[in-house]
């Protein structure tokens, strides 16, 4: 586990480095490419966040999943439809003694 944790936190760096060399056009001058290194981690960071944005939007048009809940959540789906119908229920019996009350 830490190995491939390791990999791929130096695979990251590897990325940031590459992306700032481009981003400095070969130039030597190590404040530049120190700016360079800060806008490759952040634009990484970004397409991380936007990456992850995307993944959670997705989930939640999922309507049978409770948004970023771990585990089996079929229970508590089911009690949440069976309060529903439960008020539905309720709604309608009430609305019926309403209208059967006015017709006489």
């Amino acid at each position: 586990m830490r190995a491939s944790r390791n990999a791929t936190i130096l695979h990251t760096c590897v990325k940031i480095e590459d992306a700032a060399k481009a981003l400095s056009d070969g130039d030597s001058n190590p404040e530049l490419f120190e700016q360079a290194l800060i806008i490759a981690e952040n634009d990484l960071l970004l397409r991380s966040v936007r990456t992850h944005r995307v993944v959670c939007i997705e989930r939640l048009r999922d309507v049978t999943a409770i948004a970023l809940v771990k585990g089996d959540n079929a229970l508590d789906r089911a009690t949440a439809r069976r309060r529903v119908s439960e008020l539905a229920w309720k709604r309608t019996s009430t609305n019926q003694n309403f209208t059967r009350s006015e017709s006489r």
